[in-house]
Order: structure tokens, then C-alpha cells, then sequence
């Protein structure tokens, strides 16, 4: 894993066709996209459950590189953002000394993805804002501190196939479609 700086970021997502817009993300040209949202489950193998199903795996979407960006914490009590930050920090420690103002993105490996599903795990269990764009992959994600996860995905059929394999967890979902 490596720190990233928020123009870091941005430069990393224009490269691989994702750009900034002023209410977040979207993929470059923007007509055309679709989400599901889901909302966060309520036990705890749930959470896992959904963060192993949105990380790409498998031939059909894999990555070899995918950044966690943390857009936005400190949003709970002082006690949950002190064990938030501090889980944090012993993931980032060995990448740098860097604060999470300073550099709020993580660029992983496509071998590192058990350690991004462990971010996705922190950022929700947490309740913090974060995105997760994947270099070769048709989607990207954004976690809502409001509970729910939105998959953003280039077709209707990703969007529909994603909301069909977390169908049999009965989380709730709805689909949107761009023009």
C-alpha cells in the first residue's frame, strides 16, 4: 500500500477514466452510468460478506491496482472516530508517518485485496464517506456515512448483476440508471 495525497487521487482516476466532479465521482463522459445502492447490513459477517462481493476476484473483473480514498471522518462521537483512527493508523504506519488530512488515499495492489476489503470493512463499520476505484474494473463504489454503499458501474448489466448476487442476503438495494 502506498499514501496518496488527494491530487494524487484525482490524477490516479482521470488515468483510468474516472474523473472529480463537484458532488464526487463519476466515470469520464458520465452519460450512460448505473448504481445500486445497498444498505449497510446489520450483522457483522454481513459486512464482510459485502465487501469481499464488491472488491473484484475473479477473471471476469480483476485489478491490479485499486485506491481507497477516505473523503470524509470525524462525523461521530470523539470515542467511535478515536477507535476509527486508530485501526487507521496501524494499517497506514508501515506506508508512512503522513496523516490522513494529508494523504486520505491508499493505492493497493492487485494482491492486496484483502487489505482493501479490510478498508471497506473499517469505513463502514465506522460510518465514514469513502471511494474505492478499481483500475480494470466496469465499477467503482462509494460508502455513505448514512449507511448504505452505492455501486457505480459503467452498464446496466454489472449494476443488475451485482444486485442479483447480494440478492440472497436480502439487503436492501435500489437501482438507478444515468442518461
Amino acid at each position: 500500500m502506498k499514501l496518496l495525497s488527494q491530487h494524487e487521487v484525482r490524477i490516479w482516476c482521470e488515468k483510468h477514466g474516472v474523473q472529480a466532479t463537484p458532488n464526487g465521482f463519476s466515470f469520464l463522459g458520465g452519460a450512460g452510468e448505473h448504481s445500486v445502492d445497498f444498505s449497510i447490513p446489520m450483522k457483522p459477517h454481513q459486512v464482510i460478506f459485502l465487501a469481499n462481493a464488491l472488491v473484484p476476484k475473479s477473471e471476469r473483473e480483476p485489478f491490479d491496482e485499486a485506491v481507497f480514498l477516505i473523503s470524509d471522518w470525524g462525523i461521530w462521537n470523539e470515542e467511535v472516530e478515536k477507535v476509527g483512527q486508530t485501526i487507521i493508523e496501524s494499517f497506514r504506519k508501515p506506508s508512512g508517518t503522513e496523516s490522513l488530512h494529508e494523504k486520505p488515499g491508499h493505492l493497493f495492489h492487485g494482491s492486496e485485496r484483502s487489505a482493501v476489503c479490510a478498508f471497506l470493512v473499517q469505513a463502514i463499520s465506522v460510518g465514514w464517506d469513502a471511494y474505492v476505484f478499481f483500475d480494470k474494473a466496469e465499477h467503482f463504489l462509494f460508502v455513505s456515512h448514512d449507511e448504505w454503499v452505492r455501486l457505480i458501474a459503467r452498464t446496466s448489466d454489472v449494476a443488475k448483476r451485482f444486485a442479483q448476487s447480494l440478492s440472497q442476503w436480502a439487503l436492501d438495494s435500489h437501482a438507478q440508471t444515468g442518461s
